[in-house]
């Protein structure tokens, strides 16, 4: 029962994150480059950026390739056949990220649901961060500074004053959800409240 739980938590979360990556892809629709020879490309169409989007999240939610170390683009281009360029450019253009930064979110929001469902009591924050795809702990805990404001250390003291009330943590992570894209509100439902 509560591995299905935090499966629920961990799935709900990334497709969270999935559904913020695409409301923000269209407040913002910006023109790519192209890098070879500096001359800027069209825009990619609505039609390619809904497409593209689905590709990405539905592929990053559904098989957590970030979960490996040192997963390249190259992989994720290979894997949903976009040409390595073109998905370079859309994810700069419309995530506002590059890659590894988009990578490094979704592991940093896998960490995070672990941390929240206790893992961390009976890891160390190097298998935290090995099992959410981090090569070492340095580039974790930068990571996890840069996406959520706290260290991992910060973030699991504040776990641990917390400790007390399970639908908290999950509070928590529906409040930091929201206050960053509040359009995943609609995910939300039937969550513990």
């Amino acid at each position: 029962m509560q591995a299905t739980f935090e499966l629920y938590t961990v799935s709900a979360a990334l497709a969270a994150l999935a559904v913020c990556v695409i409301v923000k892809t269209f407040k913002k629709p910006a023109e790519n480059k192209d890098q070879a020879d500096g001359v800027k490309a069209k825009p990619f169409s609505r039609q390619q950026i809904i497409e593209m989007n689905r590709l990405v999240t539905d592929f990053l939610v559904k098989n957590k390739p970030f979960l490996q170390q040192r997963y390249s683009i190259a992989q994720l281009s290979e894997e949903i056949k976009i040409p390595q360029h073109h998905l370079s450019a859309f994810i700069n253009s419309h995530y506002k990220v590059n890659y590894n930064e988009l990578i490094n979110k979704y592991r940093v929001y896998y960490s995070k649901i672990m941390m929240i469902n206790g893992e961390w009591k009976y890891k160390t924050l190097q298998g935290i961060a090995t099992e959410s795809g981090f090569g070492n702990r340095t580039s974790f805990c930068n990571a996890f500074k840069k996406v959520t404001g706290l260290n991992p250390s910060d973030f699991i003291k504040e776990l641990k004053y917390e400790k007390g009330d399970h639908n908290l943590h999950i509070n928590r992570i529906k409040e930091d959800c929201l206050q960053k894209c509040p359009e995943m509100k609609i995910l939300f439902v039937g969550m513990a409240s």
